[in-house]
């Protein structure tokens, strides 16, 4: 037997070994797949123990009997600089139809020891206007997120947000509604109208708003057009149902 033959035999092996997880291993197959619709990234999250790496091993295997190049990154062999990240995984980027498989402690120990620097790169990717956030005021966010379980936390916050959006739908379904005025801001450059066409079916006294020239950070971007669209809402009397 060839060692090609040998590495096959043995993929397949590894990739067989798995027993259980039968949905979320559809959804893994189906990114292997190369269909059009496809999803581009999985976000595998759970308690300790319940076979997360495992499942993410066998999928690395699928791949690589699908004849696709797998870029395995252990943040633990990292140095906590968000840079060692991008070097890493390079070649996942650069390859088409690579495959990145990662722990979710990843971004954390990239992050951790450079909570400026990150967030400085959050920051201007996030927003339209340059100069938004100064270094002092990084500077006094990045304190908050100073350490592991800082950073742990503050990253909890975006690990609920497909939970939350389960939460949410099941509420409306139920015939959840919102019955009070709301005002929804979009950036230009980020939400913009999405914000409040996402919350129509939900909130019949609904106004929205787009901000012309803003990223995600709206009120610190464009703090004056935002108090346009704030001071009136709330100084309004109150709107009978229907969005105006």
């Amino acid at each position: 037997m060839g060692a090609t033959g040998l590495a096959t035999r043995l993929a397949e092996a590894r990739a067989g070994a798995l027993v259980g997880r039968e949905p979320e291993r559809a959804v893994l197959d189906r990114m292997l797949s190369g269909a059009g619709d496809a999803p581009l990234v999985a976000y595998l999250h759970g308690p300790g123990g319940i076979g997360k790496s495992s499942l993410v091993r066998s999928a690395a295997w699928r791949a690589e009997l699908a004849r696709r190049r797998v870029v395995q990154v252990d943040a633990r062999f990292l140095d906590a600089d968000p840079r060692r990240l991008e070097e890493a995984a390079a070649p996942a980027c650069a390859e088409p139809g690579a495959v990145l498989p990662h722990d979710r402690r990843t971004a954390r120990a990239a992050s951790r020891g450079r909570e400026s620097d990150f967030l400085t790169w959050w920051f201007d990717w996030l927003s339209a206007v340059p100069g938004t956030f100064p270094p002092e005021e990084v500077a006094t966010v990045a304190s908050s997120y100073r350490g592991y379980e800082a950073l742990r936390a503050g990253f909890s916050h975006y690990r609920t947000l497909l939970e939350d959006g389960r939460v949410n739908r099941a509420w409306h379904e139920t015939g959840g509604a919102l019955p009070m005025p709301v005002l929804a801001v979009g950036g230009e450059h980020s939400t913009g109208a999405r914000l409040a066409d996402s919350l129509n079916t939900v909130a019949p006294r609904l106004t929205g708003a787009v901000i012309a020239g803003s990223g995600h950070f709206v009120p610190e971007e464009r703090p004056n057009a935002f108090a346009d669209e704030l001071l009136p809402f709330l100084s309004a009397p109150l709107r009978r149902a229907g969005r105006v």
